[in-house]
């Protein structure tokens, strides 16, 4: 690990974290998305990134800031980012790696909202595709945001399970009807039901958590959500708050 992270107290990068890059300054910044390979000392081999929008690109030797998030915040650092030698056409370096600073404490405002969600779990087996069929179940939402939810179901789950999720009777006119989300959070209430914390998945983020031949077989209701979708939804919410302190009810 690079002396700048490991000296750092903040969560350490993972292997196969999901990083944002950014590169260019104000108006003109890139976005693109890339996960960790490899850690290797003063180097760590990426994903080559994929872009997501914005008006600077990707260069050889580029300074870039890299983004990534956990449960409880958002993360940063500085890199530059160098071709393999010899060029890959799937992975890419980042190397000049920066100290981590925490950046903020949620991506997301998240709000107290209470509303029936169905969900069910999508089971990836070895071989063979995913299976998408079977009933919804019915869950309760607690809280939710843009970038994802908390619920109380009627099944465990495991972290990383990736859960087909349906919108039916939820409050909101931009959330769609169905979305796909990866379990970062499950436990138990002091009542024993379960507990289960959601992120939702981007549409242009599907890649990362279905093989091919799956994207292929995946409803189309559930690619829809995507970030012009997304940032719809934080707008909505952010009205509702703005709505809610102004009756003295937030």
């Amino acid at each position: 690990m690079n002396e700048s992270l490991s000296k750092s107290t903040e969560p350490q990068p993972r292997l196969w974290e999901r990083l944002q890059l950014i590169v260019g300054d104000g108006n003109r910044e890139g976005f693109y998305y890339c996960r960790i390979c490899e850690i290797n000392g003063n180097n760590m081999l990426i994903s080559r990134p994929d872009f997501s929008h914005g008006h600077s690109l990707l260069a050889n030797n580029r300074p870039v800031t890299v983004n990534y998030t956990r449960a409880d915040a958002t993360y940063s650092f500085t890199a530059r980012i160098r071709e393999c030698n010899p060029k890959s056409d799937r992975e890419m370096n980042l190397i000049d790696l920066g100290n981590i600073n925490r950046i903020q404490r949620r991506r997301f405002v998240r709000m107290e909202k209470l509303f029936n969600v169905g969900y069910k779990c999508i089971k990836q087996p070895v071989k063979g595709e995913a299976d998408f069929d079977g009933e919804f179940r019915v869950g309760h939402c607690l809280n939710i945001s843009a970038g994802g939810l908390l619920f109380e179901a009627k099944d465990k789950f495991e972290l990383g399970d990736l859960v087909f999720l349906n919108f039916s009777f939820c409050p909101f006119e931009n959330m769609p009807e169905y979305v796909m989300g990866i379990v970062r959070q499950s436990r138990e209430r002091e009542n024993h039901d379960p507990v289960c914390g959601v992120e939702f998945i981007l549409r242009e983020d599907l890649h990362y958590h279905f093989r091919e031949s799956d994207e292929v077989t995946l409803p189309a209701a559930a690619r829809i959500f995507d970030l012009k979708i997304q940032n719809e939804l934080v707008n909505e919410l952010f009205a509702e708050q703005m709505e809610l302190r102004r009756k003295g009810l937030l």
